[in-house]
């Protein structure tokens, strides 16, 4: 007699959370909604263009530096890595200096402590160097 209550009150136990389930399981894989839909056909907005520097900006240490990308040998994704020179820029140091918080300790833990670290920008675009020395 005890054994058929068991039965009978899981089964409705069973039923009802699969009750539950089956109105919350639409909801939550329904997709990305209709935000995503409604805006399919419309152009996407132009992203805004950074902050260009002001161009009277006068690098006196600027440098040419090697722009470079580190991507596996092989085409399927694996093998060793590879260094390659993918252009060059300019750069310079004449900015200043930025106060940083770094881990004292050589393992890169411990306690924070104040380092100096100086300031850089590409000069590439906006900037006055220098005409090259002869």
């Amino acid at each position: 007699m005890n054994t058929l209550h068991n039965i009978s009150r899981i089964a409705a136990l069973g039923a009802t959370l699969a009750v539950a389930l089956s109105f919350t399981a639409p909801r939550t894989l329904a997709g990305p909604g209709p935000e995503y839909w409604r805006n399919l056909g419309k152009p996407k907005p132009e992203a805004s263009a950074p902050a260009a520097q002001p161009s009277g900006i006068v690098c006196t240490d600027s440098k040419t530096v090697a722009v470079t990308e580190v991507k596996n040998a092989w085409t399927n994704g694996r093998g060793p890595l590879q260094v390659s020179e993918v252009g060059t820029k300019r750069e310079c140091t004449s900015c200043g200096t930025f106060t940083v918080m770094k881990p004292s300790w050589p393992n890169a833990r411990g306690p924070l402590q104040p380092v100096q670290v100086a300031g850089k920008h590409d000069c590439t675009a906006a900037c006055v160097t220098p005409p090259p020395r002869a």
